[in-house]
């Protein structure tokens, strides 16, 4: 009778089994759910980082943009490629009305109280007792953005610098031949904002059909497309720059001045210092074929416009992918004809595309072919 019990009480191979196989469906399902709720997690704060550079971004810019002066003293200065890379640089001047009045700002609210007032406000405080000695602005203020590559960020993550001048067009005026290097940059403006990997700014004119964003980037427009480069004067650039140039008789003359009927603000943005891969082979000039440790937030085939990604200063245009391979089409958005070895290592920024379209109130394009 004992050997008899003693044999009930066991398991069957079978039941350890069916055990087992329980035991390993429950612990893969929970490894899913773990998997999926980091890489919820890591999208959501991946996205959190983004918007948090882009948005302020895009609201200054469009707050500038909006209050540009179409006056006699009114500028708008839009010009590609300035400090650094072709498919990287952006220099943007303006005049603007002042921000909330001249009453509402804390600096020049009390500029031009003094006798002989002549000092100019350069965007910094220069103290209660100096604050006087500032000529009046006029009720107008120079503002000037361009994006400079800082040496302790990975090389193509560039730093965007806003500054603010007032009078408009007086002592250091933003206009008068500024220095076109970053020292100048750096001495005049003030950081804003970094991780951006591209800020474009393209016009729409009269005769624009179509924005054709991603052929104008490509530093390829043509009849109907909108402008990367834009002066409202028609006097500072030349006609090889900027189609409806008159010479610099029209610095002078307001009467010819236009501005864009509309403007369209492409901004790309990534995390600096996380890239979203790494190259784990070298680079070589002539390869259509890039290998990295994950093309995991790679853009996806249904991402039919989004689908550049940069490694340095050297964009590519992503076709099919897996397994950490990725064809893609080398030294887009004119970053140079020159071929570039990239090497082991070496990051690789995806990040993700703001756009912001806008009328601008100033717009004046007027010009008729006679004009041109």
């Amino acid at each position: 009778m004992t050997r008899r019990l003693d044999r009930r009480l066991g398991f069957t191979m079978v039941e350890l089994l069916v055990a087992l196989t329980l035991l390993s469906a429950i612990g893969a399902l929970l490894l899913q759910l773990v998997r999926g709720s980091f890489m919820l997690y890591r999208d959501g704060d991946q996205r959190g980082d983004l918007y948090s550079t882009a948005i302020p971004v895009l609201e200054m810019l469009e707050d500038d943009l909006r209050a540009v002066d179409p006056g006699p003293d009114g500028r708008l200065l839009v010009l590609p490629s300035v400090f650094g890379n072709a498919g990287e640089g952006i220099f943007i001047r303006l005049v603007r009305s002042m921000p909330g009045g001249e009453q509402q700002h804390g600096v020049l609210r009390r500029a031009g109280t003094s006798v002989g007032a002549g000092g100019t406000y350069s965007g910094r405080d220069p103290g209660l007792e100096e604050r006087s000695q500032i000529a009046p602005p006029s009720g107008l203020i120079e503002v000037a953005y361009a994006l400079v590559q800082e040496p302790e960020d990975p090389v193509g993550v560039l730093t965007l610098y806003r500054g603010e001048r007032a009078p408009a067009h007086g002592s250091g005026s933003f206009f008068a031949s500024p220095g076109s290097d970053e020292g100048w940059v750096r001495k005049n403006l003030q950081p804003v904002a970094t991780g951006i990997l591209g800020l474009w700014l393209l016009c729409q004119g009269q005769e624009t059909e179509d924005w054709q964003e991603e052929i104008v980037l490509e530093g390829a427009g043509g009849q109907g497309a909108s402008l990367m480069t834009w002066d409202s004067t028609r006097g500072m650039l030349s006609s090889e720059k900027f189609p409806l140039a008159r010479g610099g008789a029209s610095l002078a003359d307001p009467r010819d001045d236009v501005y864009p009927r509309a403007l369209r603000i492409v901004l790309h943005v990534a995390r600096g210092q996380r890239p979203e891969a790494t190259l784990r082979r070298v680079l070589r000039a002539d390869r259509k074929t890039i290998d990295v440790n994950t093309t995991e937030q790679f853009p996806g085939e249904e991402n039919v416009v989004d689908r550049y990604v940069k490694v340095g200063s050297e964009w590519m245009l992503v076709g099919q992918h897996q397994n950490g391979e990725a064809v893609v089409e080398r030294r887009c958005r004119r970053s140079g004809s020159r071929k570039t070895v990239h090497r082991i290592g070496e990051p690789v920024f995806v990040g993700r595309v703001f756009r912001k379209t806008l009328a601008l109130p100033a717009a004046r394009s007027w010009w008729s072919g006679e004009d041109r």
